[in-house]
């Protein structure tokens, strides 16, 4: 057996040091600890299952170790830490009857101690080894710290901004990164390198993972399940977790969250289109630690479909969340309002979610390639419109997710594993809407609940993994760690969407199990947290693969470089897939496929030790959902929501409003009634609009408003309402029908929108009394599937939401172009007698869509420089009206060559160059000058003219040799005018060209200079101009055959006039006052301006404090005691404009807590000022801690007084503690003063123990609330001379409620709390062995106590009362402390 020292240095100091600043004894523990009991390293919830897994390594890595346990009765047990008093005593159970678990390579037991729930510090002791686990906790609070750190991890991660202390111990400070020219601010395009002309302000945002680039598709999971994390349970997230925007009254998660989503909204703004950008970073591998010192050029990636769609996703996820915090309402509906923007975007560029972007990442920008399949981008579409939906009621969405759902992941494979989180929650999120359809609800319903046989009950129930939280062999690749939490999550969203009821209760057991095997339960026994002994574990990653924390550096390893990385990270984890180059990895068990290292290439570590975002969030939502099992005891209602009225009422809806309730811990959502019957249940905000009403029909509604709990308000008031009139009014008659773009099989028409009394919703289009579209939402239609030299009538009709529909326009009479004479080389196939000589390209001639005319298209990948050749035996001859035509689509604009040639090895007599357009079919029409002239064409080819890979369609293609070319120009355009003029932008329009084939397009002229020269519309918006200044423009009509109308009239027009730039003075004055330990007020006087100042910008040395100070004061806060920090301001106006920064103002925080006042030795800030006492600091025997104590003989009216240096400043949780020993029975009196010549304050008396240690904790008012402590004094109450001897003397801080409650409770209890619940007074019963004085104190979860009454016990039983009913509702703790016990009971007051 082999085994290690109980506490590694590290260890003993952490443990030593919680001794010290908690209850004052000391630990008892085993005195040797195997790695080969796993437990969770962080601890259990009272109520849950706990299992303990001992192993012996049979293969793998740790096959020469081995480890045999005390199988006897009862040969394991529970132990307390700090007594070692045996809680439990139980017999191994033996995993699969003794054989090797195939998974880990190891044999193995289980020992279940889930009956043990009483609160405290324990481990795992092997009696016939003499053995014992690491420390784990039992409690309400285990897993506080672990997430605490691992949302950390997302600050450690934000980019352009400095992490430094307060807000990150100084191992880890760093300045703020990507903030020079051509970085983050300045972020020029992949494709123009450096163009200032380019650039866009991209800030900050996350880093991806090791790496630091940003990215819009990878982000999509981190920020849609954290979201989701903090909506299912806001009470696993607090507002204490040391970031900047800590104390803000939003808890941190949703901060980070913020700082991610902010950098997103600048990637959709970059766009102009409302789409979103792909990504931002840096074109090489040359990696540069820490982050700030990193000088490379930053670059991004333009807009794609897959950005557009998963930032539409994130944005509707997210602004759901957001809008059920109060303070985050507003900014959660603008995240609304811009994921329907891109929404819209997204119809447009992916044809109405039928053709995908999905070769944008050229891979310039390292590492990874953000593109993303279309099966996936239509899964974010999917996403975007349940929670679309969920926001807005639109049918439009609830359309598409019922019409698409069956063709979406994981519902279109029947297999609900755990990847696509994202559309699982987005699935199981649209059957609690009351809007969607049963059949629909209950399709997703039936199939997710029939997954039980995929990572949940039925691999649990059977035992299948030693470690009890099974994943496949598959499923142990690169990211293992993200699968297994997302494998936990998986059981509990049959929890939360009420899926299988009865099994609710193992689902949570089995979920909480994948946790426990990332803190540790695993056969590495690692915690897969890096750095986590902050947090308890005694057995965390030490390295990651990452940019900053990389090999060689201090922050390398937490065992063998100075710092190691920081916190919280969670790592890939086990990776049987792992393709470097070290060796006896892939040759491990899968879960033994790991190994803590973070070399580069060849080693390719990052493949398992690289932490992500994405893994991230798994962890913390695994994590956040498992915690909120300890919410169970809220039964607190919201308030009832008031106020509820009725506005907008139209003939088949109204807006209902109300005000918004509130509760005890938060309110999640409201619930809509119709009359008795529930409209919707999960509202976020405080409004909602309901439609598809009946008009002219009264309705009532009322709102109760809910919790995470399920706790339900009453009913608000009714709200009642009649429809307007029942609309019977048509729309009036499209007008100025016309057609444009006319080919021999296809046209446009459009026409002038209609007017409605209440609102036109579409228009249907008749090809004579045929219905082509009966629901044209725009004012203009592709008609296509015509015959070519054929005459058409058009009518067009408009409705409106009642139904009611107009006349029909007046007949469009129009004639197609004339059928074209000579080759076709493709249409629906490639036509017999032509050959495929093609190069660096794949072709498929059956492609479904996108498709042209016909049936089939033909989709061509293209590689770089690759070519589409087509080829026929006997070469055609052409003559002067030969022309080369064909249909081209692609989802980006690319750059193309066409060219012919005449035998097989003759050179291209000619090129001509064109370009694609962006999700639209295209005409490419090439004449016989343009090809050269060539006299016969035996071949044709069309080649891709850039070194990117690439994606086009084509249809009908064709040789057309008797049709006479068109040589006629349109009309000239016509009234050409301006409007929406601005400072930088204004809007042209104009009255449209006709032409005898079609008008194809529009050339906008700024003077000479070509602004558009493809235009289809006949307007344009102008932008950048310069502000004040005179511009002329002009307008030409062309055609398809490449003829270009006169300019229209010259149109002269000048800009608005230029706005203040004048800056404001720099600010002055500056003062510090209210200054303390951790903050001040800084003030300063008010700057001036030419029109006026609007705020100011504080900065800490060049960090941003705060951009939006209205007032000329702020409060500092979050300081660190006794350091100088260096302030600077800058004044704003509205315009923008922002003056110089200050002069640096320096200001010095109070100084320091020491908390050791006495110990071993007194401090060297502390000073002897006793008097009629002889003192000895080193005295040997007796001694409470280490190995000296402080003898003091105290003359009758003499005192031991110790003076500090500085002065120490209180705060309300402030404490004197110290242990004291008498010889005898002495009364002593404790006070302190805040100046050498003040008046004493306090005068606590006690009474010592003869020859026992007791220890003396005294809060502030116990000592009369002093805000500073100089001299602290423990003077003889008596007439004679005693000797008493003192030890580990400090102040310290209570603060938190681990702590307070590991310090409270101390003895086993004989004291009885009734009722519990309380909603007022309390009766303590306390059978006391004789009679005593006994003090009666409630503690509130913080460790303050906020009652403290003395009584006298008599011999046997006692009954005192206790007042509660002014305290909040919450748990507390009652102490009774006698003379020589001190007992602990919990309370819970509700109201």
């Amino acid at each position: 057996m082999k085994m290690k020292n109980h506490l590694s240095r590290r260890h003993l100091l952490y443990w030593t040091l919680l001794w010290l600043t908690a209850c004052g004894t000391l630990w008892a523990a085993p005195t040797q600890t195997t790695p080969y009991i796993k437990i969770d390293q962080f601890g259990y919830l009272p109520a849950s299952r706990k299992v303990a897994v001992v192993a012996d390594p049979q293969t793998g890595y740790n096959a020469a170790e081995s480890f045999t346990p005390g199988t006897g009765a009862n040969q394991y047990q529970v132990r307390r830490w700090s007594d070692d008093a045996v809680m439990l005593s139980g017999t191994l159970q033996v995993w699969g009857g003794g054989a090797t678990h195939a998974q880990s390579g190891d044999r193995g037991w289980s020992f279940d101690f889930s009956s043990i729930t009483t609160p405290g510090s324990y481990y795992i002791f092997d009696v016939a080894n003499n053995v014992g686990s690491y420390r784990f906790d039992i409690g309400d609070n285990v897993y506080d710290e672990a997430m605490k750190h691992a949302v950390r991890m997302f600050y450690y991660q934000r980019l352009n901004f400095a992490k430094q202390t307060p807000y990150t111990d100084a191992k880890w400070a760093d300045g703020a990164s990507y903030e020079g020219a051509n970085q983050d601010r300045f972020a020029t395009s992949r494709f123009n390198k450096g163009n200032a002309a380019t650039a866009k302000d991209l800030h900050g945002g996350w880093m991806d993972a090791g790496d630091v680039n940003k990215y819009t598709t990878f982000a999509e999971s981190a920020v849609i399940q954290l979201a989701e994390a903090y909506r299912i349970n806001p009470n696993a997230f607090k507002d204490n977790y040391a970031i900047p925007e800590s104390g803000n009254g939003i808890p941190d998660l949703l901060d980070e969250l913020k700082y991610e989503l902010d950098f997103l909204k600048r990637m959709q703004d970059a766009t102009g289109t409302n789409g979103f950008f792909l990504k931002v970073g840096v074109d090489n591998y040359n990696e540069v630690s820490p982050p700030s010192t990193d000088t490379r050029p930053r670059y991004y990636l333009p807009e794609c479909t897959s950005a557009t769609l998963a930032g539409a996703a994130m944005f509707a996820v997210a602004g759901q969340t957001f809008k059920t915090h109060p303070s985050l309402l507003t900014y959660g509906n603008d995240l609304i309002a811009r994921s329907e923007a891109a929404w819209n975007r997204a119809k447009i560029t992916t044809n109405n979610f039928t053709t995908f972007e999905t070769s944008c990442d050229d891979g310039d920008i390292k590492s990874g390639d953000s593109d993303r399949p279309g099966e996936d981008q239509l899964g974010s579409a999917f996403v975007t419109a349940v929670y679309l939906y969920e926001a807005t009621g639109k049918a439009e969405y609830k359309t598409f997710v019922e019409s698409q759902y069956t063709a979406v992941k994981p519902y279109n494979g029947n297999w609900w594993g755990p990847y696509w989180m994202p559309q699982q929650l987005a699935f199981l999120r649209y059957t609690t809407l009351s809007g969607a359809s049963s059949a629909v609800v209950t399709n997703i319903r039936n199939q997710k609940a029939g997954m039980n046989y995929l990572f949940s009950l039925n691999d649990y129930n059977n035992g299948t993994d030693l470690y009890r939280a099974y994943m496949a062999d598959a499923q142990h690749h690169w990211g293992s760690n993200q699968v297994r939490a997302n494998s936990g999550i998986l059981n509990l969203d049959f929890v939360t969407f009420n899926l299988n009821p009865s099994s609710h209760a193992q689902y949570r057991e089995v979920a909480e199990q994948y946790l426990h095997w990332m803190n540790g339960v695993n056969p590495m026994n690692l915690v897969m947290l890096s750095n986590m002994s902050v947090a308890g574990a005694e057995n965390s990653v030490n390295e990651i693969y990452h940019t900053w924390f990389t090999n060689g550096t201090v922050w390398d390893n937490v065992q063998t470089s100075a710092y190691g990385p920081a916190p919280g990270y969670v790592t890939g984890g086990p990776n049987k897939s792992y393709s470097g180059s070290v060796a006896n990895i892939t040759n491990q068990p899968p879960q033994k496929a790991y190994k803590e290292w973070n070399n580069g290439s060849p080693e390719n570590s990052w493949e398992i030790t690289e932490p992500a975002i994405y893994s991230q969030a798994a962890y913390i939502m695994l994590l956040g959902r498992v915690m909120s099992t300890t919410a169970s005891t809220d039964t607190q209602a919201p308030t009832t929501p008031t106020n509820l009225t009725v506005s907008n009422v139209a003939a088949t809806g109204m807006t209902l409003s109300w005000t918004a309730s509130t509760d005890n811990v938060g309110v999640t959502a409201y619930e809509v009634y119709q009359g008795g019957n529930l409209l919707n249940g999960n509202v976020i905000g405080t409004s909602f609009n309901v439609t598809g009403l009946t008009c002219n029909t009264a309705y009532s509604f009322t709102v109760k408003a809910k919790d995470a709990a399920g706790n339900v308000s009453a009913a608000s008031n009714a709200a009642n309402a009649t429809t307007t009139a029942c609309d019977t009014q048509a729309p009036n008659v499209p007008t100025n029908v016309v057609a444009s773009n006319v080919s021999a099989s296809s046209l446009t028409l459009s026409w002038t929108a209609s007017t409605d009394n209440v609102a036109v919703t579409a228009y249907e289009v008749y090809r004579g009394a045929t219905l082509v579209n009966g629901n044209v939402t725009a004012t203009s239609l592709n008609v296509t599937g015509l015959t070519c030299n054929n005459a058409y009538s058009f009518t067009v009709k408009a409705k409106d939401a009642a139904g009611n529909i107009s006349s029909s326009s007046s007949a469009l009479n129009v004639t197609t172009a004339a059928c074209p004479t000579g080759t076709v080389i493709y249409d629906d196939a490639l036509a017999a007698g032509w050959e495929d000589w093609s190069w660096s390209s794949t072709r498929n001639y059956a492609n479904t869509s996108p498709v042209q005319t016909g049936v089939n298209s033909m989709r061509v990948d293209f590689g770089g420089w690759g070519g589409l050749s087509l080829r026929q035996a006997t070469a055609l001859t052409t003559n002067s009206n030969t022309v080369m035509k064909f249909w081209v689509y692609s989802t980006a604009v690319n750059n193309m060559l066409f060219f012919v040639q005449t035998d097989d090895s003759s050179p291209q007599p000619a090129s001509y160059a064109f370009t694609t357009d962006a999700n639209q079919w295209k005409e490419i029409t090439v004449n016989m000058a343009q090809m050269g002239n060539p006299a016969t064409i035996k071949r044709i080819n069309i080649q891709n003219n850039s070194a990117n890979n690439i994606t086009t369609y084509f249809d009908q293609i064709r040789i057309e040799t008797g049709a006479t070319a068109d040589t006629q120009a349109p009309t000239t355009p016509a009234n050409l005018s301006a409007s929406a003029i601005t400072q930088n932008s204004l809007t042209l329009s104009w009255t449209a060209s006709t032409d005898n084939v079609g008008v194809t397009a529009y050339e906008v002229y700024r003077g000479a200079t070509l602004v558009n020269g493809n235009l289809t519309a006949t307007s344009l918006n102008i932008t950048g101009l310069t502000c004040n200044t005179a511009y002329s423009f002009t307008v030409k009509a062309k055609d398809a055959a490449g003829n270009v109308s006169s300019s229209s009239n010259a149109l002269n027009v000048s800009t608005s006039s230029c706005a203040d730039t004048q800056a404001p003075s720099v600010p002055s004055g500056f003062t510090a006052t209210n200054k303390t330990q951790t903050g001040f007020t800084l003030g300063w006087t008010a700057s001036t301006d030419n029109v006026g100042v609007v705020a100011y910008e504080v900065y800490r040395g060049g960090v941003l404090v705060n951009g939006n100070v209205t007032t000329t004061s702020l409060a500092i806060t979050g300081l660190t005691c006794n350091t100088t920090y260096s302030f600077t301001v800058k004044a704003k106006d509205a315009a923008g404009n922002v003056s110089a920064a200050s002069s640096a103002f320096s200001v010095k925080t109070n100084a320091c807590l020491s908390p050791v006042v006495y110990d071993e030795n007194l401090d060297a800030n502390w000073s002897d000022w006793s008097w009629n006492s002889t003192l000895n600091f080193a005295n040997t025997n007796p001694v409470r801690v280490g190995s000296k104590s402080l003898r003091a003989d105290i003359a009758s009216t003499g005192g031991i007084s110790l003076r500090h240096v500085n002065g120490i400043s209180t705060t309300a949780s402030t404490v004197l503690r110290f242990w004291v020993r008498g010889t005898a029975a002495n009364n002593l009196l404790v006070y302190v003063q805040t100046d050498d010549t003040g008046a004493a304050v306090g005068n606590y008396t006690f009474t010592t123990k003869s020859n026992t240690w007791s220890e003396i904790v005294l809060n502030m008012s116990q000592l009369g609330n002093p805000s500073v402590i100089k001299r602290i004094t423990i003077q003889n109450n008596s007439a004679s001379t005693v000797t008493a001897y003192l030890d580990n003397i400090r102040l310290t801080t209570v603060n938190n409620a681990r702590l307070a409650e590991e310090e409270l409770t101390e003895k086993p209890n004989e004291l009885l709390v009734y009722p519990n619940p309380s909603e007022g007074p309390i009766t303590l019963k306390y059978f006391a062995p004789k009679p005593e004085k006994v003090q009666l104190q409630l503690w509130d979860m913080q460790g303050r106590m906020l009652q403290n009454n003395e009584e006298s016990a008599e011999s046997g039983t006692n009954f005192f009362n206790m007042d509660v009913s002014q305290q909040p509702v919450g748990m507390y703790l009652i102490q009774l402390k006698g003379p020589e016990r001190i007992q602990t009971q919990k309370v819970l007051i509700r109201r």
